[in-house]
């Protein structure tokens, strides 16, 4: 068991009313206003600092701290390992490594209610009610008041938690957890006649509840459901269910019984190394235009995954995905769950897919030794030797016209290097 560090930089520093970055707060979504420049500027909004009262930072998101802010993030690990020597300089390891993590730090994007979201009950109201004015005949008519003297808004928002607000900046939550499983099969070469290499096979799965990056969860869209955090556990951004690695070096036997002349001194000497590193795709997560954004204020909606349809296309499940003509995604995998209504679709789905990761790097390099204290070293160097595209994950917005489509390559094209130098 061990514990991770919760860095003080993870969230905003509470100096709310010593430090200003002054506003024109606007609560009613967009639906006015904040000023008019025809007024002139709205210097009546401006706070100096230093401000303490209690409505410094209405309309605003401010910072917020709880008690259990900087609870250390806890791992239990555990493990078996199985070791077989097969010959004097090679090994086979067999292991089985499990990870338990708890406490994790969460943004505010997976909190709800307490990062100043509505109960979807409210929706019952409907969008025309929500949306209008708090003093609205509207608003009256369906008995919804001001929640404070002076609050100006929608109803949307004077139904908040809290209505002065907009979101809050937690510092963190830790109610992150995540569970890892996997199997390793690893053989070990250890230098001899010239060779050694290392062979490294994992299988493995990552679940958690998007506590993919500490505090910003910067890899996932957010809750759904303000009120229920469960169908958020799921497959992890992070999870690649398989990883094949291969370093070798191997000196080359060129001259190896020859007389130390010059033939020998020209082709002895080289050795050819590299690693080879190939990872499965990981999990995307498919979104929508979210209709409640503006009503409950959650920052995410799914569409209906749709059984028994392929969501990746042909092209991009046999590996001759064309980027210029080819769509990855099927739009027809998923359809609209209706306005006001929450998708079924995982937030990270392990059956749908981006690009596998491959990496090809491979060098060979000769040293030429002429006397004791002087040597020479030339060296080629070759990245992604065998040129092999690694595209970026597709456009994953369902309600976008360009779902599915790949616009960018995310790894980098061949690269060779040449370099020499003595050594005196």
């Amino acid at each position: 068991m061990y514990y991770s560090g919760v860095p003080y930089s993870d969230g905003s520093t509470p100096i709310t009313g010593f430090f200003t970055n002054p506003t024109a707060p606007n609560l009613t979504n967009g639906l006015t206003p904040a000023f008019s420049l025809d007024d002139g500027f709205p210097r009546d909004k401006i706070i100096y600092p230093p401000q303490t009262t209690a409505t410094v930072a209405n309309g605003t998101s401010p910072i917020g701290w709880q008690g259990s802010a900087n609870t250390l993030p806890r791992y239990q690990n555990w493990s078996f390992t199985a070791q077989h020597q097969v010959s004097n300089s090679m090994m086979i390891d067999l292991t089985y490594t499990g990870n338990h993590g708890t406490r994790l730090p969460m943004s505010g994007t997976f909190l709800g209610i307490p990062q100043n979201m509505n109960d979807p009950k409210i929706l019952s109201l409907t969008t025309r009610v929500l949306q209008s004015d708090i003093n609205s005949d509207i608003a009256k008519a369906a008995g919804i008041t001001p929640p404070y003297p002076g609050f100006t808004g929608i109803v949307a928002q004077a139904l908040r938690p809290w209505p002065q607000y907009q979101g809050i900046n937690w510092h963190s939550w830790p109610i992150g957890k995540s569970i890892y499983h996997s199997v390793q099969l690893k053989v070990d070469k250890r230098f001899s006649n010239g060779l050694l290499f290392r062979v490294f096979y994992t299988q493995s799965k990552l679940l958690n509840n998007a506590a993919d990056n500490g505090y910003n969860n910067s890899a996932s869209s957010g809750l759904q459901n303000p009120v229920n955090a469960r169908p958020e556990w799921s497959t992890s951004t992070d999870d690649v269910p398989q990883t094949f690695v291969a370093s070798w070096s191997y000196e080359l036997p060129f001259g190896k019984n020859r007389p130390h002349d010059f033939v020998y001194k020209l082709i002895s000497g080289w050795t050819l190394a590299g690693i080879l590193r190939y990872e499965s795709a990981r999990p995307l997560t498919i979104t929508m235009t979210n209709d409640m954004s503006g009503l409950l204020f959650n920052p995410a909606k799914r569409p209906n995954r749709v059984a028994g349809t392929a969501a990746i296309t042909p092209q991009g499940d046999t590996g001759a995905f064309d980027p210029n003509k080819d769509v990855y995604l099927n739009r027809a995998a998923y359809t609209d769950p209706g306005p006001l209504q929450f998708g079924n679709a995982p937030p990270r789905d392990p059956h749908v897919r981006g690009f596998p990761n491959m990496v090809e790097d491979v060098s060979i390099y000769k040293v030429t030794q002429f006397t004791e204290h002087v040597r020479w070293r030339l060296e080629a160097q070759g990245g992604n030797f065998t040129n092999r595209v690694v595209f970026c994950d597709p456009n994953s917005n369902w309600s976008a016209a360009q779902f599915g489509l790949v616009s960018l390559q995310c790894n980098q094209p061949r690269s060779i290097q040449l370099g020499t130098k003595i050594e005196f």
